[in-house]
């Protein structure tokens, strides 16, 4: 007698993998002191004021709810110790390994997760960890508010990790930024359309927006030239810092044999006239070296510390922007295009030596073409790159055309609607013929339409610096709107999501004074739709992933 099976197997095994849809949560409701699963904080009299990272934590349920061990034995309900909600973090529930989820969430602990004391459930979780705390004596060093918040993620495995502790509970905005990034050259900007302060608006206007608290802000450590020279194979755990100005990334502390950039082309650096080259302004071959180092190499050495930075915390917490970094048209040998430093190929070797991230796809959707990493990584398998760029400016690079995996041409005119579906089509194509582990996203806003840099007009490029900035406002190439911008970061990030892939943000290209404020509108937009976890001020509701 035949037995014929009750389901299809095939049926069966999709099923597993539908991902548990939670049900919606209320609306964050500062007035009312109802912050549905979000990290909570205010500031401690005194102490805060003299070290302003530290200050009380909570953690609150499902209803909004607010839970703060306050005090031994004691977890207060709905009753915040030392005032009202300064700062919060609307975390995604989704990143929690709960039964439902396990199926699209993998972590190292697998299906162990019960015999570590896993909740099943958000409210579980946080039920469990109050029972917990209820016969705990209370310690400023080793027991206190954040211990109760580790506990509480460490039970909802927030992140596929169970490592949650007092210090890097206090750091979940990984959105890195110095001030030293800005040039500050006299008169460069009457010279070349760069805007050599767009890194400090961005997050000036995220600030001012209430997106961001500054002293959120992770600050990198500038990379040595030990550092440009090879990958490093360690660097300190504790890494961030809440403060604007203090530098938070120690340098690396230990290097293996792996070159990235050549001794002859860092001492080549030491010429004024190379840099003139590569900046594109020659009346920089005047300048002594020593200030050229100081006010332009600097800060570009700094953004390459955020770009390596940014690899390790999207590792740990799923994304990482760097306001900074993208500079793709240097490779190892040779800069170019504003680009003094690859940073983008220091990132990924970081990657594959002390992430043990064997996979990297890139997407480079800036409007220039992104030849110096496409001829780092010619004949690794182990990266994938999707360039979109416009065939028709610089570098015209057609070498390192070659080693693109996947190459779509945007001509001069292209609208935004049109961009964003070829850029649909271009995802999907990319995420059948690769399965990334980190995604290194070059997200360049010189696409915008009217930006100086993007149109293919050669006897545009043969004007004299001065003369091309009566022409910015009659200039088209990609016709891509603010908005189109927007749209563009979020596909992105969702495709990282869904291909379970940490993300690593660049901002690269964009000449227009505005793409600062199309910027940080774009990462507001992000936090708006729930695909990145920022902190807000006191009173401005923020949603977040």
């Amino acid at each position: 007698m035949e037995l014929k099976p009750a389901y299809d197997v095939e049926d069966t095994s999709s099923t597993q993998r539908t991902r548990h849809e939670p049900w919606p949560l209320g609306e964050i409701d500062p007035k009312k002191s109802k912050f549905p699963c979000c990290l909570v904080w205010t500031p401690l009299p005194v102490v805060s004021w003299l070290a302003p990272f530290i200050g009380h934590v909570g953690i609150c349920r499902e209803d909004g709810a607010v839970l703060d061990f306050s005090g031994s034995n004691f977890v207060n309900v709905d009753d915040f110790a030392f005032g009202a909600v300064a700062r919060y973090v609307l975390l995604d529930r989704e990143q929690c390994c709960f039964p439902p989820n396990l199926a699209g969430h993998t972590c190292k602990h697998r299906y162990k997760h019960a015999e570590y004391g896993t909740g099943i459930t958000w409210d579980d979780a946080l039920h469990s960890s109050v029972r917990h705390f209820g016969h705990k004596s209370y310690n400023l060093f080793t027991c206190n508010c954040h211990s109760f918040a580790a506990t509480c993620l460490n039970r909802l495995c927030y992140g596929g990790t169970m490592g949650w502790n007092m210090v890097n509970v206090a750091v979940l905005v990984p959105l890195i930024y110095s001030p030293s990034y800005d040039i500050s050259f006299p008169s460069i900007e009457k010279l070349h359309p760069f805007d050599t302060s767009k890194w400090g608006r961005i997050c000036r206007f995220l600030v001012v927006d209430g997106v961001l608290d500054n002293k959120s802000i992770v600050e990198p450590q500038e990379a040595t030239e030990d550092d440009l020279l090879v990958v490093a194979a360690a660097i300190h755990q504790n890494c961030c810092s809440f403060s604007f100005e203090t530098a938070a990334f120690n340098r690396f502390l230990a290097v293996v044999d792996m070159e990235v950039h050549s001794d002859s082309y860092l001492n080549s650096l030491k010429s004024s006239s190379t840099i003139s080259i590569i900046m594109e302004v020659p009346p920089l071959a005047l300048s002594p070296n020593d200030l050229l180092q100081q006010k332009v190499l600097h800060p570009f050495r700094k953004q390459v510390g955020g770009s390596v930075l940014a690899a390790k915390l999207a590792k740990e917490r799923g994304w990482a922007i760097n306001v900074g970094g993208g500079f793709h048209h240097c490779s190892g040998d040779k800069g170019g295009g504003f680009c003094f430093y690859a940073d983008i190929s220091l990132c990924i070797q970081y990657a594959f030596v002390q992430l043990h991230i064997s996979r990297v796809m890139i997407i480079d959707l800036d409007a220039h073409q992104g030849n110096g990493h496409e001829k780092d990584f010619s004949d690794d398998k182990r990266v994938y790159i999707l360039d979109m760029y416009n065939p028709k400016i610089y570098p015209f690079d057609y070498e390192a055309r070659r080693y693109i995996s996947q190459k779509v041409e945007v001509p001069s005119g292209t609208a935004t609607d049109e961009y964003l579906a070829k850029l649909d089509e271009a995802l999907k194509v990319a995420g059948c013929m690769f399965d990334p582990e980190l995604v290194v996203y070059n997200a360049g806003t010189d696409i915008l339409e009217g930006d100086p840099l993007g149109r293919n007009d050669l006897a545009f490029a043969m004007l004299h610096p001065s003369e091309r900035l009566s022409c910015y406002t009659t200039i088209a190439k990609a016709n891509i709107s603010p908005d189109g911008i927007a749209r563009r970061d979020e596909k992105v990030f969702r495709f990282a999501r869904e291909t379970n892939a940490p993300l690593v943000m660049l901002t690269s290209g964009g000449y227009l004074k505005s793409s600062a404020r199309v910027i940080a509108d774009s990462i507001e937009n992000l936090s708006k739709k729930g695909l990145i976890d920022m902190v807000g001020s006191s009173g401005k509701v923020l949603t977040a992933a």
